[in-house]
């Protein structure tokens, strides 16, 4: 172990020394070595699903022959960076679901070893639709998970933060999306808040009906019970099941502010 020096306020270091009892807890330093592992604890997940299953049709553009979580962004491909992002996280498994050339997706990241993963895949031959291509995730998940689209890029969003967010304001919620704020909604899909949680989801909204500007960004903190509200295959994960974990007040957002594209509308 490494000794380190921290400032400690007055206050919170009598609550500290008021832990240690000498059984349990044997001292000071004790007392914080076990607070700091519970809270990282509290701001980590273990595991993540990545959607990576589209259609012949989603490629990049028409210029284009890449799909999308293969378009490169600063030298890495995008599905490269949503791994780190989840390396930096503690995310220790997961599982991608892919479909149209996901052999390239294969190729490229293999087991996760060099990213410091253990990968696992899941092939979606029937186009089951995004919440089909989850629900396949079923046997794999019992705990809580991330999950992340693969086309979309959000170097700036702390996933532990995301995470720690979904523990504390989530209640009894199986999913806190993440939204950012854009200036045509319309074309992506559109959450209404009221405090933390996410009143209503309306996928692709007409621009007359938009009541916000506030969007999926395309990573999530869900629970396992997520996969009881996937009632048909195939089934969209935006157009079905958000709107109905929204009705049920099981969903909330968590307001991501930093840079963030979608691969589909980059130049």
């Amino acid at each position: 172990m490494e000794r380190v020096t921290i400032t400690i306020d007055d206050d919170l270091l009598k609550q500290i020394d008021g832990m240690v009892d000498g059984s349990n807890v044997k001292s000071r330093s004790h007392a914080v070595d076990l607070l700091l592992r519970s809270a990282v604890s509290q701001a980590s997940v273990k595991k993540a699903v990545i959607l990576a299953a589209g259609k012949k049709e989603r490629l990049w553009s028409e210029k284009h022959s890449k799909i999308k979580p293969l378009v490169e962004v600063d030298g890495k491909t995008v599905i490269e960076i949503i791994l780190a992002k989840l390396v930096d996280a503690g995310v220790k498994q997961v599982v991608i679901v892919v479909g149209y050339h996901g052999e390239q997706i294969v190729g490229l990241i293999k087991d996760g070893k060099d990213y410091g993963l253990s990968v696992e895949y899941l092939w979606d031959e029937n186009s089951g639709g995004s919440a089909g291509a989850l629900l396949l995730c079923k046997s794999k998940i019992n705990e809580s998970f991330v999950l992340s689209y693969s086309d979309v890029y959000y170097p700036e969003l702390e996933v532990s933060d995301l995470v720690k967010f979904h523990r504390e304001n989530s209640k009894n919620g199986v999913c806190t999306l993440a939204l950012v704020n854009v200036k045509t909604p319309n074309v992506f899909g559109v959450a209404k808040l009221t405090g933390s949680m996410i009143v209503s989801f309306t996928e692709k909204p007409r621009a007359v009906e938009s009541q916000s500007n506030l969007v999926n960004a395309g990573i999530a903190i869900c629970e396992p019970a997520v996969f009881h509200y996937i009632s048909k295959v195939p089934s969209s994960f935006e157009k079905e099941l958000l709107p109905i974990l929204a009705e049920k007040e099981k969903l909330y957002g968590y307001i991501y502010s930093g840079k963030w594209i979608d691969v589909e509308l980059a130049p």
